[in-house]
């Protein structure tokens, strides 16, 4: 077996598990569930072309009785650090079974990958485990987290079916926009290789000592890969570049929930209202947002925390990240997408 502490052993996915995970998965995340489907191993582990170890990497921590008492998942993203390129895992969808949570088995599950690997991001610790991060000498990150309300009237009558259980109707985002233009923006859910390419140049002239780093057949993956969530490029070319914003759909607690996953505008400031204005016609009554960088005051503790590990103890001295980093959306995948 793996590492092991006090009756509870770290090991790498195998085939085997797949049936105590999807229990797992469909146990402790709310309905709907996206992270029992195997499309999801797939894109993360196998499609992903900076994943270096396949489905492996998604970690498991088993009772010496063989239960499958948590998991962790890994997001392989290429990254920039001051002239030097890596690949740095985003970790999420940390989960450990209610009877086994004073085990320490979040902390295991955790020291397993610090241990491994040279640098980390952690986008989402919960309200009040800063301490746990920090113990593991992480970096705090200043993040932003916006949430703006769409369409007042839809999602007040939403929160009264709610309130008296009604069920809502889920809305995704169509394979293929049902028109190619917007407010005299472009729309594709499918981006040639040239556009892909043009994206990652302006991706990649984002200011940071620390940042994602892409190309467009990671772009081509990351966004617009048929196993992975559902995402629609908001683009126009303008004369610093391209103005852009990647925008995600999918329901979330009872609401329609668009997300502002990558953007730029390059100058163009009129493209994110456009984008909110797309996002409401399409039926969405929220726009959630996720922006790292160091000119941010720091993160609410009633919000989820943002972190950085590093082996050598080293601090990043600037960053600058966008949902591309770490932010998958899993609302944004559509029932269909279930192989």
């Amino acid at each position: 077996m793996g590492d092991g502490m006090n009756g509870v052993h770290i090991l790498a996915y195998t085939p085997e598990w797949w049936p105590a995970y999807q229990t797992l998965a469909r146990h402790a995340f709310r309905p709907p569930v996206y992270q029992d489907r195997p499309a999801l191993l797939r894109w993360l582990y196998e499609e992903n072309p900076y994943a270096p170890n396949g489905p492996t990497d998604l970690t498991l921590a088993v009772t010496d009785t063989g239960q499958l008492a948590g998991c962790i998942h890994k997001l392989w993203i290429p990254w920039q650090l001051g002239g030097t390129y890596h690949t740095v895992p985003a970790l999420g969808n940390l989960v450990v079974l209610p009877a086994q949570r004073r085990q320490g088995i979040g902390r295991a599950l955790l020291a397993h990958h610090f241990q491994r690997e040279p640098y980390v991001l952690l986008p989402n610790a919960a309200p009040g485990t800063d301490q746990v991060y920090l113990d593991f000498n992480c970096q705090r990150l200043a993040a932003s987290r916006e949430r703006r309300l769409l369409t007042p009237l839809r999602a007040g009558r939403r929160w009264l079916s709610r309130r008296i259980g009604r069920a809502s109707n889920a809305i995704y985002l169509p394979a293929q926009p049902g028109q190619q233009s917007w407010e005299g923006y472009q729309l594709t859910a499918q981006p040639e290789a040239t556009l892909l390419g043009d994206l990652a140049a302006q991706l990649n002239g984002r200011p940071g000592w620390a940042r994602p780093h892409w190309d467009g057949a990671g772009l081509a993956w990351r966004f617009f890969h048929p196993l992975g969530p559902r995402y629609w490029l908001l683009y126009r070319p303008v004369p610093a570049g391209l103005a852009f914003a990647v925008l995600s759909l999918g329901p979330r607690r009872g609401y329609n929930i668009a997300r502002l996953v990558a953007w730029e505008t390059a100058g163009d400031e009129a493209i994110l209202a456009a984008a909110n204005r797309l996002a409401r016609r399409l039926g969405a009554h929220f726009m959630l947002s996720y922006a790292v960088a160091e000119r941010f005051p720091a993160t609410a503790p009633t919000l989820p925390q943002t972190f950085f590990y590093a082996q050598d103890g080293q601090r990043l001295p600037g960053y600058s990240l966008q949902g591309d980093a770490a932010d998958v959306g899993f609302e944004a995948y559509p029932p269909e997408t279930s192989a």
